[in-house]
């Protein structure tokens, strides 16, 4: 039987990944090179049969084009956290404006508070001084 040749390597023909659904961008064909024939032929000299070795790097072939992220990928990533941490930042400061608002009344209502108590204090020792 005649060796089959795979090419060298295999092509993701979908085009997308998980982050296309999120940011709606269509990712470019990823390819991997994966020479097939070389691990065919390794793997018939270990002892497996021609069909056997063929399933094999056809399934290895496959799982390789799924599992590995591109620099794109990386990229894309990177690009999302960044955006993700500066709305984050934007965020935490809106979050700081309105608790220093919020300090800042609830000083001012304790200060006026003091205020009041001792502008009671100063009148009740006028009256039992007088």
């Amino acid at each position: 039987m005649a060796a089959r040749l795979f090419p060298l390597s295999l092509v993701r023909q979908t085009g997308h990944d998980r982050s296309a659904v999120r940011t709606g961008r269509k990712r470019p064909n990823t390819v991997v090179a994966f020479d097939t024939h070389a691990a065919v032929k390794d793997l018939t000299e270990a002892g497996f049969n021609e069909n056997q070795a063929e399933a094999m790097v056809a399934t290895v072939g496959k799982a390789v084009n799924q599992s590995f992220a591109t620099k794109a990928d990386i990229a894309d990533v990177k690009a999302e956290l960044k955006a993700d941490i500066s709305s984050l930042g934007a965020g935490f400061g809106a979050m700081r404006a309105e608790l220093e608002g919020r300090i800042l009344r609830s000083t001012l209502y304790r200060v006026m508070a003091f205020v009041a108590a001792l502008g009671v204090s100063t009148a009740f020792l006028a009256v039992f001084l007088s």
